[in-house]
């Protein structure tokens, strides 16, 4: 959620300036290559508090125009009905009375957003989420939904660790690859292989270690491989203690390539594709998590014979 003068800046600049699991989702009648994620907020206490759950979906490339599904929304909080910005929204989902079975915010302006009000939020609030993946042209910034908590007494959103200061709780590039460049800040956690979760309290969150930028993991190559790969990754300022793993889509680490002290700027990581003990790694899907400073980017490597 870009808040006050933050959202208003960049607005002007572009003015003036001018997987995780892989599915299909219907869209207007074309079928679409999709992202899905289960998002799960249990935040401790049974009321959980006055709060707002944001979901922005940044618009900067005319030549794409990709969509945000929710659906199989369920809470045990008091919520009351979605507010949607630029969009359009399609599917009132979060209507107190008669809701429909999903809303789809499509991302037509520079900035769109779907909010859902809550006078509590309850101990458990959980929906699913499909994203389009149309990527951008070469030259423009894909782009970007985001998700966020806000505390309706102050409109301030709940800290996390994200490096912009946005206090995102996750963020997806829609980079035109599968599942794009997902990015989970602290206190959210990926849990494998499509689970985006937050399990404390959120008055407790804390901002993370001081970074001024976010973690980027920019390339995977090849992908899909059968031999050794190059991952190439931007450290943002000023740098810190890198780590990079690889799991498997049940969540085992099956492979640790990095874990030291790196500078801010560009670096990258060559990888045989061997498992713990040396051995091959078998045929399939896994997930690279990046981690630095309670920011968590994660890809999607495919490994052929």
């Amino acid at each position: 959620m870009i808040v006050g003068e933050r959202r208003e800046e960049m607005h002007r600049r572009w003015i003036c300036g001018g997987w995780l699991l892989a599915a299909l989702l219907i869209c207007g009648g074309v079928a679409a290559a999709a992202t899905s994620y289960f998002v799960r907020l249990r935040p401790a206490g049974a009321a959980g508090p006055r709060a707002t759950v944001a979901l922005d979906l940044t618009h900067s490339d005319e030549a794409s125009l990709n969509r945000a599904v929710v659906l199989s929304f369920a809470r045990d909080g008091a919520a009351d009905s979605a507010v949607v910005e630029g969009g359009p929204g399609y599917g009132d989902l979060f209507a107190a009375a008669n809701p429909a079975e999903s809303t789809t915010l499509v991302g037509e302006f520079f900035y769109n957003s779907l909010t859902v009000p809550f006078e509590a939020l309850g101990s458990l609030t959980t929906f699913r989420l499909n994203l389009t993946e149309e990527g951008p042209v070469p030259g423009i910034a894909p782009d970007e939904f985001s998700m966020y908590l806000i505390d309706r007494s102050t409109g301030i959103p709940y800290s996390t660790a994200d490096g912009l200061g946005t206090d995102a709780l996750f963020a997806i590039d829609v980079t035109g690859a599968a599942g794009g460049e997902l990015s989970v800040f602290d206190p959210m956690v990926f849990v494998a292989p499509d689970t985006l979760t937050l399990d404390q309290g959120l008055a407790e969150v804390l901002p993370g270690p001081a970074a001024t930028g976010r973690l980027r993991l920019s390339r995977i190559f090849p992908n899909p491989s059968s031999g050794a790969v190059r991952m190439d990754y931007d450290v943002p300022p000023p740098g810190g203690k890198v780590s990079i793993v690889v799991c498997d889509l049940a969540g085992r680490r099956v492979a640790a390539l990095f874990n030291g002290t790196r500078p801010a700027g560009p670096a990258s990581v060559t990888w045989g594709l061997t498992a713990v003990g040396g051995k091959r790694l078998a045929p399939g899907a896994y997930f690279v998590q990046l981690r630095m400073a309670g920011q968590t980017v994660v890809g999607r490597l495919v490994v052929v014979r």
